[in-house]
């Protein structure tokens, strides 16, 4: 798999696009709204609904159960973690996910669980 941020050719072409190109007309994401002409449906191409990033993420986490546990036991056993961490506060986020999806779990799991264990791991490192 390719990572096209890795690219360095492609991250200086998008740094270099002057911000006004875009916003012209007043617009938003102007630059790839005016690309996908005559490629996408208008309807799609003027879009101003934003969609959520990781949208299923809930249920990806609820895919790899054992993961998760084995990262919160991992978490739990590190005293550098429960010193910075509400470590109750992510197993509480936890396990009402895997009681019940809604959008209040799915929310928490993205906000508090997910950068709790980025942050986390982090700190395991030290």
């Amino acid at each position: 798999m390719r990572d096209p941020t890795t690219d360095v050719r492609l991250l200086e072409y998008c740094f270099g696009i002057p911000d006004e190109i875009h916003t012209r007309n007043g617009g938003e994401r102007m630059l790839v709204r005016q690309a996908m002409e005559g490629l996408l449906p208008p309807e799609v191409q003027w879009n101003t609904v934003r969609g959520r990033q990781a949208a299923d993420v809930a249920l990806r986490l609820l895919d790899h159960r054992d993961e998760m546990e084995a990262v919160l036991r991992s978490l739990e056993s590190a005293p550098i973690v429960a010193e910075y961490l509400d470590l109750p506060a992510l197993r509480t986020a936890w396990q009402a996910l895997q009681a019940e999806v809604t959008p209040q779990t799915a929310v928490k799991a993205t906000t508090l669980l997910l950068r709790g264990v980025m942050a986390g791991m982090f700190l395991q490192q030290l």
